[in-house]
């Protein structure tokens, strides 16, 4: 058993079309002060290890994602 890298997700605007998103970045565009306070991150306390399976007959693998956990080892 081996423990994955998780790769985050590709930076995108997300619902970009929608009324809301589109005022806002009305707001936000131009030379104006900031009309908004800047949201602030809050990062989770634990993550969510993706685990690769290996046969040991014919070695193929196939992951396998776990909840939330504290740690997270390899065997």
């Amino acid at each position: 058993m081996k423990l994955m890298k998780n790769k985050p997700r590709p930076k995108t605007k997300k619902n970009a079309l929608n009324k809301g998103a589109r005022r806002v970045f009305k707001i936000m565009a131009g030379y104006g002060g900031m009309p908004r306070a800047k949201a602030a991150t809050k990062h989770k306390q634990t993550s969510k290890p993706t685990f690769l399976l290996t046969c040991e007959k014919c070695g193929k693998s196939q992951p396998r994602s776990y909840g939330r956990l504290k740690k997270a080892t390899q065997v």
